[in-house]
C-alpha cells in the first residue's frame, strides 16, 4: 500500500510538471528517470527494513553482528 501511496502522489505531480514545462518529446525520459529515482528510493527503504528486522531477529536469538564484517553473524559465546 505505501508503493500505491507514493505512486497516486508522485504521477499527477509528474504529468502537471511535463505538461507545463516539457515538450512532448522529453516526456518520455522525463517519466522513466522519475520511475527510476523512485523505485531506488522504495527498495532502498525496504532493503533498511528487511535488514533492521533481520538483526532484531538475529539479536533476540543470540547471535551478534561483527563490527568489521556487517553481513556476518557469529555465536556470542564464539569469539575469534
Amino acid at each position: 500500500m505505501p508503493v500505491m501511496k507514493v505512486s497516486w502522489c508522485t504521477s499527477p505531480l509528474a504529468l502537471m510538471f511535463a505538461q507545463r514545462f516539457l515538450p512532448p518529446h522529453v516526456w518520455v525520459p522525463f517519466f522513466n528517470l522519475i520511475s527510476f529515482v523512485i523505485g531506488t528510493y522504495i527498495n532502498t527503504m525496504t532493503k533498511k527494513k528487511r535488514i533492521a528486522a533481520i538483526l532484531k531477529k538475529k539479536k533476540n536469538s543470540g547471535y551478534e553482528l561483527k563490527k568489521e564484517e556487517k553481513d556476518y553473524y557469529i555465536k556470542k559465546d564464539f569469539k575469534d
